[in-house]
């Protein structure tokens, strides 16, 4: 698999098992580095931090081939909070979602607090049970959505 990262949607001929991945519309040239750095991070995390609902390496080349040859975007959404401010999050976020993975740590998050933030992405993307969903603990990390998806 290849990944391109640009900062915008360039026109590419992208062969088989070849994705494009571009930052969100409005990112300024000067954040773009940091984006690409904690996109690609996250998208190596996947298969790096593995969790009580796996996604590995086959599941994340499925979720991208979902997009039909599309350039896709990554964004994250912090789940410490409320179901209202996490729904409020979610539905500003511009994307039809291919994979969702729940980032969390140093522990493990109880089963119904996995269930809630699934719930809560089902509610603000109708379809949502189509999407590739994971979860892996990850050492450092609050408890956050990844999301790839499809730039609305």
């Amino acid at each position: 698999m290849t990944l391109f990262v640009d900062h915008s949607e360039l026109l590419r001929d992208l062969p088989a098992n070849c994705f494009q991945l571009i930052a969100p519309y409005g990112t300024p040239q000067g954040l773009f580095d940091v984006w690409a750095e904690q996109a690609m991070e996250s998208v190596i995390d996947i298969v790096r931090f593995t969790g009580p609902v796996c996604a590995d390496f086959a599941d994340l080349v499925s979720a991208l081939n979902t997009s039909g040859g599309r350039a896709v975007t990554a964004a994250w959404v912090d789940c410490e909070c409320t179901e209202r401010e996490l729904l409020s999050q979610l539905r500003q976020l511009r994307i039809r979602p291919l994979l969702c993975h729940v980032i969390g740590g140093p522990e493990l998050i109880h089963i119904s607090s996995f269930t809630r933030i699934l719930d809560v992405v089902e509610a603000a993307f109708p379809g949502a049970e189509e999407v590739v969903l994971g979860y892996g603990i990850h050492p450092n990390k609050r408890t956050t959505l990844f999301f790839l998806g499809v730039p609305t």
